[in-house]
């Protein structure tokens, strides 16, 4: 199995629910995640407004990176038996 689309999956995800948390407020200023600039690393409302905005646009980006993962698996299920093999000739 191709580690690949579980990787995209577990980054989807990630940002799915990065999305959704600064969406509600639950995303606390960090240095890590969220928007980070300076006005919004001013303070914990500036920081919040700023995340409550890009909540959708990010869950929005999850949600493709999730979809890209899913075609992804589906392909390699679809062309796993018809992988390259050498063999060799005339033997």
């Amino acid at each position: 199995m191709e580690a690949l689309p579980l990787v995209l999956a577990l980054a989807g995800l990630v940002l799915t629910l990065l999305g959704f948390f600064g969406r509600i407020g639950w995303l606390p200023r960090n240095n890590v995640a969220g928007v980070r600039t300076r006005s919004t690393m001013r303070s914990d409302a500036a920081f919040r407004v700023a995340n409550r905005a890009a909540g959708v646009p990010t869950m929005a980006g999850g949600g493709v990176v999730l979809a890209g993962a899913v075609v992804m698996w589906l392909m390699l299920g679809a062309t796993a038996g018809s992988r390259w093999h050498s063999s060799p000739s005339g033997a």
